[in-house]
């Protein structure tokens, strides 16, 4: 480019006049949570400053003037979280904040430190709650329980003036690890609070050696006691007759839910009823299954007395009835 055409950009581009600096008020730039702090006694503290609630921007003298200002606790405690314009209420009371703009999340979060006394007596009420939930619900199902929290007390969200309440929902069976819901403060967050569970659950057992697709009926089994540690009460099952073992159970061996299935009404070469209807009139004679069926199933029999083979409906266990088609 020529000296002359660089000469001319360079003067175009000072005759630019410059754009404006925006010049910033004094603002508070919020924190996304609150700690609120707690004196020796484990007690909260009445105030809280505000450079703890939000980073200040303003002139150093500013600033300054105002490295001790506070704001009242009270307001504060209890929640689990304040909105923007609530909190910029608070802090607009503060003496020398008046004229603060106050910018940041709409929602902050407000945490309590942590008070040791208040949270094991949280767990300690869950556990209580969660024993008395588990014996009003399943009556005599269940002995010699202990509950046992997972995780770290110092987790949870609770200071020394915290309130909460227990339910127990979605909490359709006891399980191995079960959950108590904290409800907390007048926001009403819920905080799980999980146990680990041991103890015994009542079961049926195996009372001697049964082999694998024996109907499962009742005089095979003995109700009992298992361990937790090795049975999910959510998974026990309970003899039925229209039920088959899937595989080989032990002598002891607890029933449950994946040692059960469907047993046919009808097994193949199996001797079954046969019911005829015509004019009012039921007949029954009796004939050969030439293949398993269940309920509801259309098989071949074939009748003992005339060797005749024909189809007929699986009505229940070993008896079937034939079809209208099929009479003669």
């Amino acid at each position: 480019m020529r000296p002359g055409i660089v000469l001319v950009l360079l003067a175009l581009v000072a005759a630019v006049p410059a754009a404006p600096v925006m010049a910033l008020g004094p603002t508070l730039v919020l924190y996304p949570v609150i700690r609120l702090p707690t004196q020796a006694d484990g007690s909260a503290a009445p105030a809280l400053a505000v450079e703890s609630v939000a980073r200040m921007v303003a002139p150093k003298a500013t600033r300054e003037a105002l490295v001790t200002a506070a704001m009242p606790v009270l307001s504060l405690q209890g929640r689990s979280s304040i909105d923007k314009q609530s909190l910029a209420a608070l802090l607009h009371a503060v003496p020398g904040l008046e004229a603060f703009d106050v910018v940041g999340p709409e929602t902050v979060r407000v945490r309590a430190q942590h008070s040791e006394q208040r949270t094991a007596q949280m767990v300690s009420e869950a556990r209580a709650f969660l024993e008395s939930h588990v014996a009003g619900t399943w009556p005599g199902e269940y002995r010699n329980l202990a509950f046992s929290f997972v995780g770290k007390q110092s987790d949870l969200p609770v200071g020394p003036d915290a309130r909460w309440s227990f339910d127990a929902a979605g909490l359709a069976q006891l399980r191995r690890r079960s959950a108590v819901w904290a409800t907390l403060g007048e926001d009403g967050v819920r905080v799980p609070l999980w146990f680990k569970v041991e103890g015994e659950v009542r079961a049926w057992n195996a009372i001697d050696d049964i082999p694998g697709k024996t109907l499962a009926e009742e005089p095979l089994f003995a109700e009992g006691w298992a361990d937790l540690a090795s049975v999910d009460p959510a998974e026990r099952a309970t003899p039925a007759a229209d039920q088959q073992l899937t595989e080989a159970l032990n002598a002891g061996e607890v029933l449950v839910l994946r040692h059960l299935e469907p047993a046919p009404a009808v097994e193949f070469g199996a001797d079954a009823l046969v019911v005829s209807r015509a004019g009012g009139i039921e007949i029954t004679a009796v004939a050969t299954a030439l293949r398993r069926g269940f309920v509801g199933d259309t098989i071949a029999v074939r009748a003992r007395s005339s060797e005749e083979e024909f189809d007929a409906v699986v009505t229940g266990r070993n008896r079937v009835e034939v079809l209208r088609d099929a009479q003669h």
